[in-house]
């Protein structure tokens, strides 16, 4: 393991292959809070954008994010079934685990979401769970996680699978993973200039043990 003592990651699109789940379930949520509907096509393109600029196409009023997060969240539970880890991550965690990493998800989904997908088995794991972080909450969160380890930034990376992940660990000065199986598009990732970008979750695992 290349020094980290504390592994922070994301969860959706990053540990969670939920994608789909969100592709299908996003108009959803447009319908009920007026914002706008968006194929196939427009949502392969907004994978290359940034939040804002995202949020932007779609039309969607800033103070009703919260409102949409938490709908999204219910329909998540409703699904939850349907969504798994990503191949190969529950080994990936336990080696982390046993080499002594300290493992934090932060995720803006809900824990009960988070835990179910994770199963008791790798839940058991986790030293930590910072959920329900809001869409631009996160370098706050992150903060609030390097400060109860008392670890130096050097000690620290944030693995997630969106610009805003890499842009918050920038703003702290802790390194900053960025998964290619995610939401963003690689491209959009190469952008911002992340520490790594994890091209399988075996290279995942190569780098990280």
């Amino acid at each position: 393991m290349k020094n980290y003592k504390l592994i922070i990651f994301d969860f959706d699109g990053t540990l969670a292959d939920s994608y789909s789940w969100f592709r299908e379930s996003i108009n959803k949520a447009a319908r009920k809070y007026h914002f706008r509907e968006i194929d196939a096509v427009e949502m392969e393109a907004l994978r290359g954008q940034k939040t804002k600029e995202i949020m932007q196409y779609l039309g969607v009023a800033w103070w009703k994010v919260p409102f949409i997060a938490k709908y999204m969240r219910g329909l998540m539970t409703e699904d939850l079934a349907s969504i798994t880890l990503f191949s190969g991550i529950d080994s990936v965690i336990k080696k982390l685990a046993d080499d002594g990493a300290l493992i934090v998800i932060l995720s803006s989904n809900s824990y009960h979401n988070v835990a179910g997908v994770l199963g008791g088995e790798n839940v058991k794991w986790i030293n930590h769970f910072e959920c329900g972080v809001s869409i631009f909450g996160k370098k706050a969160k992150l903060k609030k996680v390097i400060r109860k380890y008392r670890k130096s930034p050097e000690q620290v990376i944030s693995i997630g699978d969106e610009t805003r992940d890499i842009e918050a660990a920038r703003v702290l000065g802790i390194h900053s993973g960025a998964v290619a199986w995610g939401y963003a598009t690689v491209k959009a990732l190469e952008a911002e200039s992340p520490t790594y970008i994890f091209n399988s979750v075996e290279e995942l695992r190569q780098i990280l043990q």
